[in-house]
């Protein structure tokens, strides 16, 4: 695929493009390719307008059968982040950081002091893509800060409430989030944290990879590569460390096999014309939550799809913007309805 010029990205934003102009841009769009290509040069505002319009054609290929209760899709392929080794409705998608509400992110996120700041309101858990593509998956009502872009030497962050995180493996960075009452580091791992000043005690569960985790230090937040304090705990996967204010402590343990943190685990799922009834008790069973589905209507769709390597949140968001559902949580149950007219 010939490389295309910023300029004609431009024409095709501002819709001035001849139908064959925009059929180079389409394809252009839909060959990714890892090489360095025209979308790198253009600003943060273009990128975004660009997905956006891109997000928009994924959505008008999108038919619901209502009499014979069939949902088919098509889709094109997206620039960036991949879901996983291989996650498809049909076809492989490949949807870069969009497949959150875009709505919601342009009122949770904001520019603050060359800071970031994201206030997730909403009662979904919010998806947000960091400086070094590691990714973060507020719950509802956490907070979280950083840098616009990172230090040269730390990765840092500032939590409140509970989020979940996969983080960009970068030895030569630590990654650092500092909450209320704990300090966490990290190098290349996925973890849940649990953390908030409303509170008196916090948690660290970890999936995969190492974490160490610290009582936070109340005068100076500032975490100390080279001498760190012997309050220190480092995590292996399947296991937590709760910290309790009242004994100003931190208790090692380990993670139920049956337990929240199962949603975040990586799973192989396929359904081939399935009634998206069937869909929901098979996810339930395989990460040990609760999905209803509000619309009765909803239960005789029919489902092919392939959900290869993601976790249950990377599902529900697919299925929220393709079938074009919304849904609230409290992290162990999940309702889905019918998306609402704006």
């Amino acid at each position: 695929m010939e490389p295309i010029s910023p300029e004609l990205i431009q024409k095709y934003l501002n819709g001035a493009c001849s139908p064959e102009e925009e059929n180079m841009v389409l394809e252009w769009y839909n060959s990714f390719e890892s090489k360095a290509d025209p979308y790198d040069q253009l600003s943060i505002q273009q990128q975004q307008e660009l997905r956006l319009r891109m997000l928009a054609n994924i959505e008008s290929g999108l038919n619901a059968d209502q009499n014979g209760k069939t949902v088919r899709m098509k889709f094109l392929k997206y620039i960036g982040y991949s879901l996983g080794a291989a996650a498809a409705l049909l076809l492989f998608l490949k949807i870069p950081g969009f497949l959150g509400d875009q709505k919601a992110a342009q009122s949770t996120a904001h520019l603050q002091n060359e800071d970031i700041v994201i206030n997730n309101h909403t009662g979904t858990i919010y998806k947000q893509t960091l400086p070094d593509k590691s990714i973060v998956w507020l719950s509802p009502g956490a907070h979280l800060s950083y840098h616009k872009v990172f230090k040269k030497d730390l990765r840092e962050v500032t939590l409140s409430g509970e989020s979940f995180f996969e983080v960009t493996k970068d030895p030569a960075h630590p990654f650092v989030i500092y909450s209320n009452h704990i300090t966490t580091r990290v190098w290349g791992t996925t973890f849940r944290v649990h953390d908030s000043e409303r509170e008196t005690t916090a948690e660290v569960a970890v999936v995969t990879g190492k974490v160490s985790v610290e009582i936070a230090n109340k005068n100076k937040q500032i975490f100390d590569v080279k001498n760190q304090r012997d309050n220190n705990v480092m995590l292996l996967p399947r296991q937590k460390v709760i910290y309790e204010e009242t004994r100003h402590g931190l208790k090692l343990g380990r993670i139920a096999e049956i337990s929240s943190l199962n949603m975040w685990t990586k799973a192989n799922l396929s359904f081939e014309k399935t009634a998206l009834r069937d869909v929901i008790q098979t996810l339930n069973k395989q990460f040990n939550v609760e999905i209803v589905l509000q619309d009765k209507e909803l239960n005789g769709y029919i489902l092919q799809a392939d959900f290869t390597d993601q976790s249950l949140p990377d599902i529900m968001e697919m299925l929220k913007k393709l079938l074009k559902l919304t849904y609230v949580t409290d992290g162990k149950k999940f309702t889905l309805q019918k998306e609402t007219s704006r």
